[in-house]
């Protein structure tokens, strides 16, 4: 009779006829799990038994979150199935009204746990609920949740058979920015729905961003960059090194489409409207020097100097001083000097047929005292 066997996993002592733990129901020569712990970050059965109720408790919880997360409820890491998925709508809505002026967004990564949170409360969401009012969450932790949302959708939202085509359109040369926007739209056309619209609806709204390029310094090649691995994911049968070599073109076709002013595949504005349950709270304050935007010159207004001389010029014909426009009424704290004296050439323009010489200017160019 072959003597008992302590299971590695939980640490039971079982019968010797039993091949099978009767707790863990692990084999039996199973390896320990601790002893390398076989790249898997949570505890093992045995280590949660050594460590107590608590430990057991709260990795109950984790492994009950991680489940959670993967249930099929057409959140995180499902196949995409609408055009306007929630998440989508409400990560643009909070970022629109309180990210546009805000530096690196994109770049700059969120908080690891607020974002799994977020992941957590949306896979568990009940009809109505604002999740990103009801959780605490910052611009980044938003973006980088949105960010996550694509980098996990089973299928990416560039699907695998077009992926090849798409990129060749900036593999090859073309002969002007125009024939490159040609090539690039019409490999976008062929995508199908509903991958079609949730990429023309992304890339609408990093337009919007880089519009806002010299305060959030994100550029169209800044913004490509970010979400080029999560949209144009490489298909399985090419090469790790292939892959790497594919960015660069992959990030020049969302450069194009980011940088373009064509229309995009847009899903329709109820659609939108009805995915969208996020309503921001507040907007962020635009930064100093936009909120009173410059003026811009017409093209009609060639310069200031020129302008203003203009103006003192219809000025001198309306008022006959030298005062610019809505300075008119205003007092002259200046004593008035006397008319420079006329030289001899305006003289003797002056004396032309066609004055009107009168008592008063008779007696003033002759020097004439009243009193006298």
């Amino acid at each position: 009779m072959s003597p008992q066997w302590k299971c590695n996993v939980c640490t039971l002592i079982n019968d010797p006829d039993k091949k099978l733990c009767n707790l863990c129901k692990s084999p039996y020569g199973t390896p320990d799990p601790d002893a390398e712990n076989g790249g898997n970050s949570h505890l093992s059965l045995k280590a949660l038994l050594k460590a107590g109720p608590e430990a057991f408790d709260n990795e109950l919880q984790e492994v009950k979150r991680l489940a959670a997360l993967k249930e099929i409820k057409g959140v995180f890491g499902v196949v995409l199935s609408s055009q306007a998925p929630q998440v989508v709508c409400d990560c643009i809505s909070f970022l629109r009204a309180q990210a546009m002026y805000k530096e690196g967004i994109f770049r700059i990564p969120g908080q690891q746990d607020t974002v799994e949170e977020l992941k957590f409360r949306y896979a568990q969401q009940v009809d109505g609920e604002d999740v990103l009012n009801e959780v605490s969450c910052e611009v980044h932790d938003v973006a980088t949740l949105l960010k996550s949302y694509f980098r996990l959708l089973k299928e990416p939202l560039v699907p695998k058979t077009n992926y090849k085509d798409l990129l060749d359109t900036c593999r090859t040369p073309h002969k002007s920015k125009e024939a490159l926007e040609d090539a690039v739209f019409a490999q976008l056309a062929r995508i199908q729905s509903p991958n079609r619209q949730c990429l023309s609806l992304l890339i609408q709204f990093l337009r919007e961003v880089a519009q806002f390029e010299k305060i959030n310094k994100m550029s169209a090649v800044n913004l490509a960059t970010c979400f080029a691995p999560s949209l144009l994911r490489a298909p399985d049968d090419v090469a790790p090194e292939q892959a790497l070599m594919d960015m660069s073109p992959a990030i020049g076709v969302l450069n194009t489409l980011i940088k373009s002013n064509r229309k995009m595949f847009l899903p329709g504005k109820e659609m939108i409207k009805a995915s969208t349950i996020h309503k921001p709270k507040h907007v962020l304050a635009p930064p100093p020097g936009l909120s009173e935007p410059k003026r811009k010159s017409s093209k009609k207004t060639f310069s200031f100097k020129k302008t203003f001389s203009l103006s003192m010029r219809s000025s001198k014909s309306r008022t006959g001083d030298g005062s610019p426009p809505g300075l008119d009424e205003q007092p002259d704290t200046q004593p008035k000097q006397p008319p420079p004296m006329p030289d001899r050439k305006e003289r003797s323009e002056g004396s032309g047929a066609g004055k009107v010489i009168t008592k008063k200017n008779f007696r003033d160019s002759a020097g004439i005292d009243d009193k006298i």
